[in-house]
């Protein structure tokens, strides 16, 4: 039972907000093609490591990272623009 200190879980409550579980839904579906999902925690982890991936330190928030790796791997073509359907 139990987490010990490298086991803690992160994450985030989002109550009665439409365009936060639209969002995430949005990334989810990302996440679905190649290796996007691994991508996207990679960049997580490298900006949390560099201390640039908290908007309550006021910088970019881990969010607004997998935002922009996404519209990265839309302008490489490696995901297509899900929006625009």
């Amino acid at each position: 039972g139990g987490f010990g200190p490298r086991e803690l879980i992160e994450f985030d409550i989002c109550l009665m907000n439409n365009v936060a579980i639209a969002t995430s839904s949005l990334v989810n579906e990302y996440c679905k093609f190649g290796n996007t999902r691994n991508i996207l925690l990679l960049v997580k982890a490298w900006a949390k490591t560099h201390g640039i991936g908290s908007a309550t330190k006021g910088v970019l928030s881990s969010y607004a990272w997998m935002v922009l790796t996404i519209f990265y791997l839309q302008c490489i073509g490696y995901v297509p623009n899900l929006q625009s359907k």
